[in-house]
C-alpha cells in the first residue's frame, strides 16, 4: 500500500467509502494502522473510567440508599435502567450460589446503564 497505491486491498475487506477518510494519506494502510492502535488504547482508558465511574456512583447510591440502592424505589430508574437491573441480576442468579452480592449486580450493569 505504499506510494498511494489502490486501496483495493483494504478496500476489499473494508469498503471503500470506511477507507475513503485514509485515502489523502500517502500511505494509507499504515494510516489505518495506526488509528486502529490508537482506538484500542483509548477503549482501554474508557474501560478503566466505566469503572471508576460505575464504581463511585455505587458508593455514592450505597451510602444513602444502602447497598441494594437499585432495588430502591425511591430512586426514580427509567424503565430501561429497571430492565437492565433485572437483567444483570437474572445473569448473575444463574451463575452465583449463594445468593448474588450486591457487588456482582453493579458489575454485571451493561455501560448503557451507568
Amino acid at each position: 500500500m505504499k506510494n498511494n497505491q489502490p486501496l483495493t486491498d483494504l478496500e476489499h475487506w473494508f469498503s471503500a467509502p470506511r477507507l475513503s477518510k485514509y485515502s489523502h494519506h500517502p500511505d494509507p494502510e499504515r494510516l489505518y494502522i495506526y488509528n486502529a492502535r490508537i482506538t484500542k488504547e483509548l477503549l482501554v482508558k474508557i474501560g478503566h473510567l466505566e469503572v471508576l465511574l460505575r464504581n463511585a456512583i455505587d458508593r455514592a447510591l450505597s451510602a444513602v440508599y444502602g447497598v441494594d440502592w437499585f432495588l430502591s424505589t425511591r430512586i426514580p430508574l427509567t424503565h430501561q435502567a429497571q430492565k437492565s437491573i433485572k437483567k444483570a441480576r437474572q445473569r448473575t442468579h444463574q451463575t452465583m450460589t449463594p445468593p448474588t452480592l450486591p457487588g456482582k449486580i453493579i458489575t454485571d450493569l451493561s455501560f448503557d446503564f451507568w
